[in-house]
């Protein structure tokens, strides 16, 4: 196995394990993780769009202000109008940044203080939320999540390494094909099977439906992160995951998703 390769899975492994075992021990420790999550993920973001110093503290400061509004206000019994409109403005913002993306300006309204926190902080605190989806912190919905991700970019890595030929955005991402991306929404879909015998809650086909779900937006959210390094004339938003770059690039396709996850989960598991 090559070094650069064996290099990118030891620390996948151990990066996996330090996100899974505080989603497995209960709800505070994941209150803690994906609150820390959500700030890292934003200093790289913030770092980014060239927000540096006093403003990016400031910045976020307000992250952490609106991380813990949500996810506090969600605990609150017989209340789902934060779970409704947090998703609801969410989703929208990911359908803008699609918009944005497609218009080829997707970086250039982003820098605006109050927004920011909807593609970075947002999508942990709605993380914390679905874990609640059912009346009771189940980390399973979480870890569904995770998993549909993590196999994406996994499979799109090593089916685009393999046989990947046609490029899907040469200009934005060169190292990514078509073959790899459907690669890796294909085995979304197969894991969706997998995870439908292990939890009591979904149906075959409504995993299935949301791997494809993950799978698709994971593709958007890794594009539009490129998207941000090319205006910056960067490869990685950090280097503390070695072979993966900083917590930006680790949870793109997440910050993308999880939005859309939440109104996948509203159509389907109404409150």
């Amino acid at each position: 196995m090559p070094s650069e390769l064996r290099q990118r899975v030891i620390t996948g492994v151990l990066f996996a394990i330090a996100i899974v075992v505080p989603i497995l021990v209960g709800r505070f420790p994941a209150l803690l993780l994906l609150c820390a999550l959500a700030l890292l993920t934003s200093y790289e973001y913030l770092g980014l769009l060239s927000i540096k110093d006093a403003r990016r503290t400031m910045a976020l400061l307000w992250g952490l202000f609106v991380y813990v509004s949500l996810t506090l206000y969600s605990l609150a019994p017989d209340d789902d109008d934060a779970l409704r409109y947090s998703i609801l403005l969410a989703s929208c913002f990911s359908l803008y940044l699609i918009v944005a993306f497609v218009l080829g300006w997707a970086g250039l309204k982003l820098q605006y203080f109050l927004l920011y926190p909807l593609y970075s902080v947002f999508p942990f605190a709605l993380l914390f939320i679905y874990a609640q989806w059912f009346g009771s912190y189940e980390s399973f919905i979480v870890l569904i999540v995770l998993g549909f991700i993590w196999i994406n970019d996994t499979m799109a890595y090593f089916v685009g390494k393999s046989i990947g030929r046609t490029k899907l955005s040469p200009n934005i991402s060169p190292g990514k094909t078509w073959e790899g991306t459907i690669g890796g929404w294909v085995s979304c879909a197969l894991v969706g099977v997998l995870f439908a015998a292990l939890n009591p809650h979904f149906t075959l086909w409504e995993l299935v439906g949301m791997g494809l779900l993950v799978g698709i937006g994971g593709t958007f959210g890794d594009l539009l992160e490129s998207q941000f390094k090319r205006l910056q004339k960067i490869k990685d938003s950090g280097s503390v995951l070695p072979g993966h770059g900083g917590f930006l690039d680790r949870f793109d396709s997440l910050l993308f998703c999880v939005p859309l996850i939440g109104l996948y989960l509203m159509i389907i598991k109404p409150h």
